[in-house]
């Protein structure tokens, strides 16, 4: 058969056994064989992407066929295989501990035939109904995540264009907030960030300042001091933040909406519990709204704004690690220093194109913008042009 082909795994001690079930599915499948729990771990280990069914005898010699299954779920091989358990009178006891652990039916001995075939039959047929249906909902979820990264990328470019932030503020802070979740993921496996979190996060810190929507203009781009009065209404914008995010969660997506609402809420809250809104401490901030925190606020320095030049790299990297934006978790800014260089490198190379598109340099004639800068042109033009 062809490489590709599925493979049967039969794991029994007794070579007549094996020679009868070989015999029923020759021409169905690949056929391997193991007459003990080690051979059929290191076949499964090698094979494991293509095991269509396997059988597994209750009763093997050194490690049995429950220890087995243990073994194969500590290595992360379960679940994913049909399993089919050759046992004699188990008891409803064992049967259930089975199931638990992964095994999908069952067989007596002696085997017959017409019952073993339907039998597998029925479970490589339902796995295979699985697996399509799995791939229907991937590609679908893909699709709707994909129109909701579009409908939040042109969101938070409204607010940026409303609040006089420059278009790279908020691709800034996602790529950032990327950076810090993956050396996180990396370096503090108790906060458990998958990839797929990751990837809602990023996504989701697009939205940190979405209630500046509601926010006075003339608060927003006041050139100096803001009065203690125009302060208290500024910090609101967290308030607002979640209160849209509320509004648009009725649509579903509870999880990702619930990292959108705890950023929107969380991203000037602080690690001493000074910050605001509500003045929470520690890891009662939740770690996706910790990581847009620090994220926001060394873009904040690092880019100009209407009361202030920027600040350098390494000044920036200074002020946090001094305290003089708020407290941060020292699990944070010890990851912010593993990632600071390639930080701003890819920071740099991101101004080097993106910055040019913002047409800072008024003299400069369009012709000499590279052409991924027209592109960023073109493009920014085409969202704010959708709303």
């Amino acid at each position: 058969m062809g490489a590709d082909a599925p493979v049967l795994l039969i794991v029994d001690d007794v070579e007549h056994n094996r020679a009868i079930l070989s015999e029923m599915f020759r021409g169905r499948f690949e056929i391997l064989e193991a007459g003990d729990a080690q051979e059929a771990l290191r076949l499964v280990e090698r094979h494991r992407l293509r095991i269509g069914l396997m059988f597994l005898d209750i009763n093997l010699p050194g490690m049995d066929g429950f220890q087995m299954l243990r073994e194969m779920h500590a290595r992360g091989f379960l679940p994913g295989i049909p399993i089919l358990m050759i046992a004699s009178g188990v008891s409803p006891e064992k049967a259930a501990a089975a199931i638990r652990l992964g095994v999908s039916d069952f067989i007596e001995q002696p085997m017959n035939p017409e019952i073993v075939w339907r039998r597998a039959q029925r479970l490589v047929e339902g796995e295979r109904v699985r697996l399509s249906m799995e791939e229907l909902v991937e590609a679908r979820t893909y699709e709707i995540r994909r129109a909701s990264r579009y409908a939040i990328e042109a969101l938070s470019t409204i607010v940026e264009f409303r609040s006089g932030e420059t278009a790279q503020h908020t691709r800034r802070i996602s790529l950032a907030t990327r950076f810090l979740c993956q050396a996180l993921s990396k370096h503090y496996v108790d906060y458990k960030l998958t990839d797929t979190m990751i990837d809602d996060i990023v996504c989701a810190s697009a939205l940190h300042d979405v209630g500046m929507i509601a926010v006075p203009e003339s608060i927003l781009n006041k050139p100096g001091r803001l009065s203690d009065e125009e302060f208290e209404i500024m910090k609101r914008h967290t308030l607002y933040g979640a209160q849209v995010i509320e509004r648009i969660s009725a649509t579903g997506g509870e999880r990702f909406f619930a990292y959108c609402r705890d950023i929107c809420l969380g991203h000037h809250e602080r690690w001493d519990g000074n910050g605001y809104p509500g003045g929470i401490a520690g890891d009662e901030i939740p770690i996706w709204a910790q990581i847009v925190a620090i994220a926001d606020v060394y873009e904040a320095l690092t880019s100009e704004r209407v009361y202030k030049p920027p600040f350098t790299h390494e000044q920036a990297l200074g002020m946090i690690e001094a305290g003089d934006c708020g407290a941060f978790s020292p699990k944070l800014l010890a990851t912010l220093n593993l990632i600071e260089a390639r930080l701003k490198s890819a920071l740099d190379e991101m101004a080097q194109y993106g910055d040019s598109a913002q047409g800072d340099v008024p003299d400069e004639p369009a012709e000499q913008l590279s052409p991924r800068a027209l592109k960023l042109l073109e493009h920014e033009r085409e969202q704010y042009k959708t709303y």
